[in-house]
């Protein structure tokens, strides 16, 4: 049962038949066609970059953490990372996440060695890693916008100018953090008209912030980067400080801004993660430290211990949905039943292939509770319905149909207990005319 689903047909089909098609932003896509063209196997094909990319990111980001931390909380950072469900779901997932968060680990690490040194090679090679990170995904352009606000603040404080003579290279990284943010304006611009033309989504305004704390990070970890962002502050490192607090603060607010807008993914916020696991590591080595000389070195961690404990349910609810949904399945009960010129109605990405038997996708805009199914289907020649569950839920008319019709509907639930849980159905019309 370990196919590609999700998103991930969409990365199959995008980097099989058009690696190109997002412009700048298709470094990822152009990966997953190289390693196409190298393994048999699809799936692993696809699945690999983001292993990959997922081992490399725990190193990337150990080497950020000891520089900006110190050991102990590096160590607990980094531990936090390897164990959290975030980094395993992220590095398990066929998508540019892990991606993300590796090359975004680097970026801050030399810009940081910039700050330190004053090296301007360092400041170049922080850049082009931006950019690197940015080709992954729009999104990413997250890192520029933190760094170009730091370089700012620096020019008008002097406590955030480790040298004066860094003046003029802040000025340089400043300009280039700009319009390297900018790059990623027109592919915004795109994607929110896009969404913003869909129907109503239907979510409270306030959803999108629960969202980012419960799906990803969880709220001991929220509370924990809060505690360490006052401890890096009080330290007296305000570099460090005032960066961390910087990428926490643009995650909240893009998050936020996105929530009231539209159905905004959490993972948008990848590049900017490693922030909350440095302030969270922090915060534990920390306690580690001043805790260890009276109850010893084991009880010590248990503010380690816990956070990670919090984020078995999103570990556990990951590995139960990939086991449960399969798309491959409802594609094969399709595949053996239906006839050549049959239509499939989904809103899903189907495996390329699937239209071996002249299985069409027929539609894939967004279903939730206010689309109007019944004319859509009503007014549909498909004879195939594959859906999956929006994060607002069926219709509820909708929903009570599929209910009704349990015995004739292939419905598969993922059981996720970290989330709202994904389910896919799959149905054949019956009469010509209704679903």
């Amino acid at each position: 049962t370990w196919d590609l689903r999700g998103d991930e047909p969409t990365t199959l089909a995008i980097a099989l038949d058009n690696p190109g098609s997002r412009g700048f932003f298709s470094l990822y896509y152009y990966v997953t066609h190289y390693f196409l063209g190298v393994l048999p196997d699809q799936v692993w094909a696809v699945r690999l970059p983001a292993v990959l990319a997922g081992v490399l990111g725990l190193f990337a980001f150990g080497w950020l953490a000891r520089e900006v931390l110190g050991r102990e909380e590096a160590i607990c950072a980094t531990l936090l990372v390897c164990f959290g469900g975030f980094h395993i779901e992220i590095s398990q997932f066929a998508r540019y996440y892990s991606s993300v968060f590796l090359l975004s680990s680097l970026h801050f690490l030399f810009f940081v060695r910039f700050l330190r040194t004053g090296r301007l090679s360092l400041g170049v090679l922080s850049v082009g890693l931006g950019l690197v990170t940015v080709a992954c995904h729009f999104a990413s352009a997250l890192v520029f916008v933190v760094t170009a606000t730091y370089c700012l603040l620096a020019l008008r404080f002097d406590a955030l100018l480790p040298r004066p003579a860094l003046r003029k290279p802040i000025a340089i990284a400043l300009g280039a953090g700009v319009c390297a943010g900018l790059a990623a304006v027109p592919t915004v611009i795109k994607v929110f008209s896009v969404w913003l033309s869909y129907p109503d989504w239907n979510l409270p305004r306030w959803r999108i912030l629960p969202s980012l704390i419960l799906d990803h990070l969880t709220l001991p970890m929220f509370v924990a980067a809060g505690f360490g962002l006052w401890w890096l502050w009080r330290r007296g490192d305000r570099p460090v400080a005032v960066l961390a607090a910087l990428a926490v603060g643009f995650t909240l607010l893009t998050l936020g801004l996105g929530g009231l807008l539209m159905n905004f993914a959490p993972r948008y916020g990848t590049a900017l993660f490693p922030w909350f696991y440095l302030a969270a590591g922090a915060c534990c080595g920390a306690m580690l430290r001043s805790a260890r000389p009276q109850v010893g070195a084991v009880a010590a961690l248990a503010p380690l211990a816990i956070l990670v404990a919090a984020s078995v349910p999103s570990a556990v609810s990951y590995f139960l949905e990939r086991q449960n949904v399969s798309y491959r399945r409802g594609l094969e009960v399709v595949l053996a039943q239906a006839v050549p010129g049959d239509l499939i109605e989904t809103n899903v990405a189907l495996f390329p292939g699937s239209d071996a038997i002249e299985i069409a996708l027929y539609r894939s805009e967004p279903w939730n509770r206010t689309y109007p199914w019944q004319e859509a289907l009503s007014g549909s020649d498909a004879q195939w319905f594959l859906y999956e569950v929006s994060r607002t839920g069926y219709a509820p008319a909708l929903e009570a149909w599929l209910i009704a019709n349990a015995d004739k509907v292939l419905t598969q639930r993922s059981n996720r207990i970290d989330r709202h849980m994904r389910q896919l159905d799959l149905w054949k019309r019956r009469p010509k005319g209704s679903p």
